[in-house]
């Protein structure tokens, strides 16, 4: 019987202290470098270079959450990512940016966000380490306040996320 109580009080206390933790928002992020396809060489100016020059720059924010979640703000640095042409002309110099768009959906009422850019970009005589060292500027910073009313804030690095395909990304 002392071991039947034991357990229930233990149990108990578990129950206690998950239904005290607030979730925390569900945080993804994706930076992906890849080979541009046929179709998106044809579509740039090819006076630069071949095929092989060229990359494609993917980058994806989401964050999802409950309504414990309240005033979520998302901040991304070094002048705004979408103002992509910028960071990656200062690598060198060297006039990168091909093109490229991208969309956002943070709407307060909504319990989600979502970004998206997408970039064509010249990198002949760059490394994958050039690239990521020119993304290392690029930070995403959420912050949001909780039902304690404590303001939370996260800090990532873009470049900590950059991940290189060999294969082109296939697209729609």
């Amino acid at each position: 019987m002392k071991k039947f109580i034991l357990i229930i009080t233990v149990l108990f206390c578990v129950v206690i202290l998950v239904a005290c933790n607030e979730p925390e928002p569900n945080i993804e992020i994706e930076v992906i470098i890849s080979p541009i396809s046929e179709h998106e060489y044809r579509k740039i100016d090819q006076t630069k270079g071949s095929i092989n020059d060229f990359k494609m720059l993917e980058f994806d924010f989401y964050m999802e959450h409950d309504d414990s979640v309240k005033d979520r703000k998302i901040i991304i640095s070094e002048s705004d990512f979408f103002n992509l042409f910028r960071v990656l002309n200062e690598i060198d110099g060297i006039s990168r940016y091909i093109g490229g768009g991208g969309f956002t959906q943070d709407n307060q009422s909504e319990n989600f966000a979502m970004y998206h850019q997408e970039a064509v970009i010249y990198t002949k005589a760059l490394s994958e380490d050039d690239l990521k060292r020119a993304l290392s500027g690029v930070k995403v910073t959420v912050s949001w306040i909780n039902t304690k009313n404590e303001q939370i804030e996260r800090e990532y690095i873009v470049s900590d996320f950059v991940e290189f395909s060999s294969e082109p990304k296939t697209r729609d």
